[in-house]
């Protein structure tokens, strides 16, 4: 899992990557997104890379 931080219109964005193998059922993937978005993260973006699930979450900076 990555994190970095972006800045758009005065809010500052934290970010989070969450790699999924692509086989993996569907109780599995819900389980690690959800445990990223009791973080406070939310899912932006997703795009399925060499049989893997990769998603990409934002919330706003804390810091």
């Amino acid at each position: 899992m990555n994190t970095w931080k972006g800045t758009e219109t005065e809010k500052q964005y934290e970010y989070k990557c969450v790699s999924v193998n692509e086989h993996s059922n569907d109780e599995t993937i819900e389980q690690k997104i959800n445990e990223v978005a009791s973080q406070g993260y939310r899912v932006v973006n997703f795009i399925n890379v060499n049989e893997q699930i990769l998603f990409t979450l934002e919330r706003v900076s804390t810091t």
